[in-house]
C-alpha cells in the first residue's frame, strides 16, 4: 500500500508542477499582452494626433488668407508724378487692391444663392462688390482689421448704386441693377 500512495503523491505532484508552469506562462503571456496592447494604444493615438494635425492644417492653408501688400508701379524711379504719386495721396489704395484681388479670386459660384452683395465704403453713397460667402467672409475679415474711408470712387472694382442684387453669371458672382418697373 505504500506503493501505491507513493505513486500517487509522484503524480499528484507532477500535475501540480504542470498546472503552476501554466499558471505562471498565462502570467506571462498576459503581462506581454498588456504591454504590447499599450504600445499599440500609443502608436494609434499618435497617428491619429497626426492625422487630425495633418487635417487642421490642409483645412487652415485654405481659410487663412494674407493681405498682401499692393505695389503700385514697376517703375521705382517714378516719384513726383504719375500713378505713384496719386497712390501715395489715396491711403486705401493697398486695401483696395488686396479686396479686389479677394473680389477676383472669390467670384465663382454655380447658382444666385451663392452669391452676396458686399458693401466697402458703408459710410458713403456705397461701393458694392458681389462675391461668393468665402469671400464675403475673408472681405468682412478685413475691413474689420483696416476699415475703409469714405468717399471710394472706383468703378472698375465696384459698383455705386442703390437699387443692384448679387446674381450667377457665367459662374461669377456678378453685380445687376434691379429693374423697378418689374
Amino acid at each position: 500500500m505504500l506503493k501505491w500512495l507513493t505513486s500517487l503523491l509522484v503524480v499528484i505532484f507532477g500535475f501540480m508542477v504542470i498546472l503552476l508552469a501554466l499558471g505562471y506562462l498565462l502570467k506571462e503571456n498576459e503581462a506581454q499582452t498588456t504591454a504590447l496592447k499599450q504600445e499599440l494604444d500609443q502608436q494609434r493615438a499618435l497617428k491619429q494626433k497626426a492625422l487630425k494635425q495633418k487635417a487642421s492644417k490642409a483645412s487652415g492653408d485654405r481659410a487663412v488668407f494674407v493681405l498682401e501688400p499692393y505695389e503700385a508701379g514697376d517703375n521705382k524711379a517714378e516719384t513726383g508724378t504719375g500713378r505713384a504719386a496719386e497712390d501715395k495721396a489715396n491711403k486705401n489704395a493697398p486695401l483696395l487692391a488686396s479686396m479686389a484681388r479677394v473680389a477676383r479670386e472669390h467670384s465663382s459660384c454655380q447658382s444666385d444663392k451663392q452669391c452676396l452683395l458686399f458693401n466697402l465704403d458703408p459710410e458713403g453713397p456705397g461701393c458694392w462688390l458681389a462675391v461668393n460667402s468665402q469671400g464675403a467672409a475673408i472681405l468682412a475679415k478685413i475691413s474689420d482689421l483696416q476699415p475703409v474711408k469714405a468717399g471710394i470712387n472706383m468703378p472698375d472694382i465696384c459698383l455705386a448704386a442703390k437699387d443692384i442684387e448679387a446674381v450667377c453669371r457665367d459662374y461669377h458672382c456678378r453685380e445687376q441693377a434691379v429693374n423697378a418697373a418689374l
